[in-house]
């Protein structure tokens, strides 16, 4: 599995860089790759206080258990006009891996489908919005919408 996926970064670093003209030449012509702001990886230490000081928290929930699975959340889920309303709505944007977690934390999620999404709105008393399955922009671009 790993070198499967070293396989395929080398595959796109190479069609995304490419040489071009004579060896005497040293002109090197890369790709433009889309700047998305990251996800920050989860911890309660910065789910806690930000969702205590009334601002919401979203959480990619994804587990890599399958042959072919890709784990990274896709830019056409998380496209531009998404980061710009969560980060409007001052959503912090964080990612979990459960690959290897406890059985007993998957079971406390509102959803055993991965991967999902769980946005906790900032209001607590609200219930969270929980994406997954086939999700969509549109579906996303409305969670976000109704906090």
């Amino acid at each position: 599995m790993a070198k499967s996926a070293v396989f395929i970064a080398v595959c796109i670093l190479g069609l995304l860089t490419c040489s071009c003209g004579e060896s005497d030449i040293n002109e090197t012509i890369v790709a433009p790759v889309p700047k998305l702001p990251h996800f920050t990886g989860y911890s309660s230490q910065r789910f806690e206080p930000h969702h205590a000081a009334g601002k919401p928290v979203l959480i990619y929930y994804f587990g890599n258990w399958g042959v072919g699975a890709d784990p990274s959340p896709s830019e056409d889920l998380f496209t531009r006009e998404v980061w710009r309303l969560a980060m409007s709505a001052e959503v912090l944007m964080m990612q979990d891996d459960l690959t290897d977690a406890d059985p007993r934390v998957i079971e406390y999620l509102p959803t055993t489908q991965l991967p999902a999404i769980i946005i906790y709105p900032a209001d607590e008393s609200q219930m969270p919005i929980v994406l997954s399955g086939k999700m969509t922009e549109t579906m996303l671009i409305d969670a976000i919408g109704r906090l």
